[in-house]
């Protein structure tokens, strides 16, 4: 057994119970190699995400964090692989490409950051799109709702939607003026998602 495999099979039960997760529209998933795109408020984001997944997600992560005693060798057990970010980083997209190339699944957080101002949704970068069209792939658009209160007395709600296409977004390779519109049609998708379950 993997360490992914153990802790999917008795952390994550756990885990979810801790921060009260529920999980809504699991049905909608295909089988074979997607692109996850969710929103980022936090830190346990990625652990959220894959915990509410039946099937093993990789993540780019920062580089930085792969220098970290004990944290860079549990974080590449578990999926992750170092994006140099700011840099244009070429492995880090060729990693990518190969994971969804084996029929896995790309866990990705298009705003890249944290959003610390806890509302909304900020801009959406393009590299999933990018990665999607490139290797043919659906998209899932993700909500991770944080509901009224403090933990442990608000539950998490972890929302995938209908898979889209890149094209169905509006994304063409040759035109990059399209890529700022398929990012923001990308971004619409989540943002009512949390709206809606926020209410």
């Amino acid at each position: 057994m993997t360490l992914y495999e153990f802790a999917m099979r008795f952390a994550a039960p756990v885990f979810r119970f801790l921060l009260g997760v529920r999980v809504e529209g699991a049905q909608r998933v295909p089988d074979g190699p997607l692109v996850l795109c969710a929103n980022h408020r936090s830190n346990f984001d990625p652990v959220i995400l894959g915990s509410s997944f039946p099937r093993q997600l990789f993540y780019m992560a920062k580089a930085e964090l792969f220098h970290v005693p004990l944290l860079g060798p549990l974080i590449t057990a578990l999926g992750a692989f170092p994006v140099r970010r700011g840099e244009g980083d070429t492995e880090a997209i060729k990693t990518s490409l190969r994971v969804l190339k084996r029929g896995n699944v790309l866990g990705m957080f298009p705003e890249m950051h944290r959003n610390r101002n806890k509302k909304g949704l900020m801009r959406f970068h393009s590299g999933a799109l990018r990665f999607a069209a490139q290797a043919k792939v659906p998209i899932i658009p993700v909500a991770i709702v944080r509901g009224k209160g403090v933990w442990p007395f608000r539950q998490v709600r972890v929302v995938f939607g209908y898979p889209v296409t890149a094209e169905m977004l509006g994304f063409e390779k040759e035109n990059r003026k399209s890529h700022t519109a398929a990012c923001e049609n990308l971004r619409q998708k989540v943002l009512q998602m949390l709206e809606e379950k926020s209410t």
